[in-house]
C-alpha cells in the first residue's frame, strides 16, 4: 500500500472556471500518496504538502454524509471519474426521465433501477 495514490474529497477546495459561479466538482478531489503507516492510520503526503503529512484511518467509518463527516477515500482515478460523472449528469438524467412519456422507455429504466437495487 505504501506508494499508492488515493484521492480524498475536500469540499473546501474550490477551483472556478472563468465566468462561472460554481466550483468545478472534479477539483474537490485531492491526490495523496500513502507514505507510511501505523497500526491504525495510513500516513499521507502529496506534492502540495510535502512537509506536513496527514493521516487517514485504515478503516474509515461509512456512516453519515460523505461530504461532511468523514473523508471519503477513492482508491482509483476511475472511482473519482465515476463519482464526477454521476454528480454532473444525475439531474439532467432525472429531468429527461421526468419529460419522457414513452411507457416502454420508462419500463426499461424501471427494470434497470430494480436490478441495481438488488446488487
Amino acid at each position: 500500500m505504501i506508494g499508492q495514490t488515493v484521492w480524498i474529497f475536500d469540499g473546501n477546495r474550490r477551483v472556478y472556471r472563468d465566468g462561472q459561479s460554481r466550483p468545478v466538482f472534479r477539483e474537490h478531489f485531492k491526490d495523496w500518496k500513502i507514505t507510511g503507516e501505523t497500526s491504525k492510520f495510513w500516513l499521507l503526503g502529496n506534492s502540495y504538502q510535502i512537509i506536513k503529512a496527514t493521516r487517514m484511518l485504515k478503516c474509515p467509518e461509512r456512516k453519515g454524509n460523505w461530504y461532511t463527516l468523514s473523508p471519503r477515500v477513492f482508491w482509483s482515478e476511475l472511482e473519482v471519474d465515476e463519482t464526477c460523472w454521476v454528480h454532473e449528469n444525475r439531474y439532467r438524467v432525472v429531468k429527461d426521465v421526468q419529460g419522457c412519456s414513452d411507457a416502454n422507455t420508462l419500463r426499461a429504466i424501471d427494470a434497470l433501477l430494480a436490478k441495481e437495487k438488488e446488487v
